[in-house]
């Protein structure tokens, strides 16, 4: 309280992590005794990136193709707790809204070809909203799962049958790193045998209560056992053997290695692994120049996580350690499964629930609000006054949501009945950066009157300005260099994406088995999901449609960059996404739906209906994680002015890249900071606590000799055993 009233908490932007921060600053009865809670939008929808709407026909209309992973237990959390506020009677179970994924499709294209490659995935306890998680995420646990995965792959290759193949060596044995047994190699089982081992010594050794000393000299023995396995790993060739598993198998020796060298060994941390390419570190560490530069397995972490600066794929840029731990936290920690697939609209499953129990908690809200001026006070140690351009005049309370089915849905424009819209030419886009129609009224708010802490919840790229433009903090950016370098040095990434209905199932269109979700796909549009179960949600039409696919990229453009008075901006990056989709479809159509053909190239015609997007305003485009970014990233109240806290995935979260969890994060540590709540943040801390290590790192040269001479020794644990079938793994 201040002056026995509430303190007044205003929120510019309504993307995930500005919801978070509302929802954790109005969660209890003491929160909602404590603050007011006001959040300013613009236009007439929440969401951000993960907005969706319904057009005219009904459809289902996203920003983009998201899919939420097992590992994801903040985002998940928060949900969890939402549908457990939400008052809806009619609502449904979050695990209704997201069904989980075991298989996962990667591409390897060429010469305009594509094939897709069947990654199966082994189910895992638990479920992500699952809570508490029943164990910590030490770099332990977590290279015990990547070790159990290898041996997974290692078994696979164990257990390819009785046919006669060409066995290879896949490294010299004057390459080795370690010394490993004579004959070691020839035997998979063996090498398995290893691997088991070694997950058995990291996922006993991963009691936080254990010695470093202990602990050390357990990573060094684990490096070790993996190193000499699979350097002298024998790649065995057949026609039924897949090429991927090798590759797969090289890339986790050099990463797993690399994160036992590094962080428990060594004495780097991510944030100075960061200022190193993530490939450059791979081959470091034993990846050899021709697979980073050319596995669709690295493709597709790229590609997933849009890390492609100014939105090239030519231009790959990930900071090492931060991809490290997003790897690590991909496939290391998922539960249940490592994907989970939205079963409606994110706007209806995800937005329109945090809408309602942020109503039902008090929180106001105030649409048509654009953020336009951020000024400091004249101490210049606070956020003064805030100022924002009112796009339209509601004549009532604005209501921005219809409940289709139980659920809250947005439409795809404004409810225009419920504005004063006369002089509202057609066609306006309140969300664009380049709409033209001049506001409708100015509202500014002053420290003390108008608000007593400020969350600045805009998404980076809206914080910059073109030359000749005054940008939302450019009062404030001479007072922090920091936030300055930030907004000035951090690459932006812009996106397109493409919806395909049409009235033929998958199988009918070729697909069969249908592929559910795939990445490194074709290049234009190499994200790809078939996301028929929406339609479910969606009104009947006439002909009925039959299957619903998502597809979705980077898009390498300087559009972005243009400035709001170039009004032709959206209809030129429009028409140019729509053509290069037109240009995939006659390339890669029927490598996608190998029968929507007709005189045996790609029909056109099958589509009942697209949408395509290109996601070029400031507020759409990702920030990048490219090498020496992390250091640019402010911590929630990382700015030179007390009363200010920043949310958005461009924060330093701890999870450093464009993802719904990173936002997540980056809501709940602004909520603390300003509220003391919540005390725990999952995983902000993740590969980060190393440090104690430091003063027993001497005497590991010396253990590691010792291992070196024991390795032969366990090399008579493993026996070969009986071969068995491989068909959870292949193409």
């Amino acid at each position: 309280m201040t002056n026995g009233h509430k303190e007044r908490v205003v929120i510019a932007g309504g993307g995930i992590a500005a919801l978070t921060a509302a929802y954790y600053l109005s969660a209890t009865q003491d929160l909602r005794d404590r603050y007011h809670v006001t959040l300013y939008q613009m236009g007439w929808r929440l969401g951000g990136k993960c907005a969706s709407s319904r057009d005219a026909q009904g459809r289902n209309v996203e920003h983009g193709l998201h899919v939420w992973f097992g590992c994801y237990d903040n985002a998940f959390g928060l949900m969890s707790k939402v549908y457990r506020d939400w008052s809806n009677p009619l609502k449904p179970t979050l695990d209704r809204n997201f069904k989980k994924r075991l298989e996962s499709r990667i591409g390897t294209s060429a010469d305009n070809d594509v094939d897709w490659v069947r990654v199966p995935w082994p189910d895992a306890p638990g479920s992500p909203w699952d809570s508490p998680r029943p164990h910590t995420l030490t770099p332990f646990y977590i290279v015990g799962r990547l070790i159990d995965h290898v041996h997974e792959m290692v078994q696979a290759s164990a257990d390819l049958g009785e046919a006669p193949v060409d066995v290879q060596l896949r490294l010299k044995p004057s390459e080795l790193q370690y010394n490993a047994p004579e004959g070691f190699g020839e035997d998979l089982n063996i090498v398995a045998g290893y691997l088991s081992l070694a997950h058995e010594v990291m996922v006993r050794s991963g009691d936080a209560s254990s010695e470093p000393m202990t602990l050390i000299n357990t990573a060094t023995f684990t490096r070790s056992l993996v190193a000499a396995s699979l350097d002298s790993l024998m790649v065995v060739r057949s026609a039924d053997t897949p090429h991927y598993i090798a590759e797969a198998i090289e890339l986790a020796r050099a990463l797993i290695v690399g994160l036992l060298t590094d962080l428990i060994i060594g004495s780097e941390t991510l944030d100075t692994l960061d200022d190193t390419e993530f490939r450059d570190w791979l081959m470091r560490h034993g990846a050899r120049q021709s697979t980073v530069e050319t596995s669709p397995f690295l493709k597709a972490l790229y590609d997933t996580m849009f890390q492609y600066p100014g939105g090239n794929q030519n231009n790959g840029d990930y900071a090492a350690g931060t991809a490290l731990q997003v790897v690590t936290r991909l496939l290391g920690t998922y539960r249940g499964a490592p994907m989970y697939i939205p079963q409606f609209g994110l706007g209806e499953s995800v937005i329109g629930p945090l809408y309602e129990v942020l109503k039902q908690n008090g929180v106001q809200f105030e649409f048509f609000h654009k953020l336009h001026r951020v000024v400091p006070n004249q101490d210049g140690d606070k956020v003064g006054t805030v100022t924002f351009q009112v796009q339209a005049l509601p004549k009532n309370t604005y209501t921005p949501v219809i409940e289709i089915d139980g659920l809250p849905t947005w439409p795809d424009q404004p409810f225009w009945d419920q504005l004063h819209a006369d002089d509202i030419p057609d066609g306006t886009d309140f969300e664009s950066h380049w709409n033209p129609h001049p506001p409708a009224d100015e509202k500014t708010l002053e420290l003390g009157t108008g608000f007593d802490h400020f969350i600045l919840g805009v998404s980076l790229g809206a914080l910059g300005a073109a030359e000749g433009e005054t940008g939302i903090v450019d009062d404030l950016r001479p007072l922090c260099p920091k936030l300055d370098s930030q907004i000035t040095e951090t690459p932006l990434v812009p996106s397109k994406a493409a919806q395909v209905w049409f009235t033929e199932t998958a199988i009918e269109l070729g697909q069969d088995p249908p592929r559910h979700a795939a990445v490194s796909g074709p290049e234009a549009f190499d994200i790809y999901a078939d996301m028929t179960q929406v339609l479910d949600s969606e009104p009947d039409q006439d002909p009925p449609e039959q299957s619903l696919f998502y597809l979705c990229t980077t898009y390498d453009t300087d559009l972005y960059r243009r400035p709001a008075s170039d009004a032709d901006t959206p209809a030129l990056a429009l028409a140019d996404v729509t053509e290069r989709f037109d240009t995939w479809k006659d390339i890669f159509g029927l490598k996608v739906w190998p029968l929507a053909s007709a005189n045996g190239a790609f029909d056109p015609a099958r589509i009942a209906h697209q949408v395509v997007r290109a996601n070029i305003n400031p507020t759409d485009c990702c920030p990048s994680s490219a090498t020496g970014t992390t250091r640019l990233r402010l911590d929630a109240q990382g700015t030179a002015f007390s009363n200010l806290y920043l949310t958005g995935c461009w924060t330093r979260t701890g999870l450093h890249t464009t993802c719904v969890e990173a936002a997540v994060m980056s809501g709940m540590q602004a909520a603390r900071a300003l509220s003391g709540t919540p005390q725990i943040v999952f995983g902000e801390t993740f590969l980060r606590e190393t440090t104690h290590f430091e003063p027993f790192r001497q005497p590991v040269a010396c253990f590691d000799r010792m291992i070196d001479r024991l390795l032969p020794f366990a090399h008579a644990r493993f026996a070969p055993r009986k071969r068995q079938d491989n068909s959870r793994f292949g193409g």
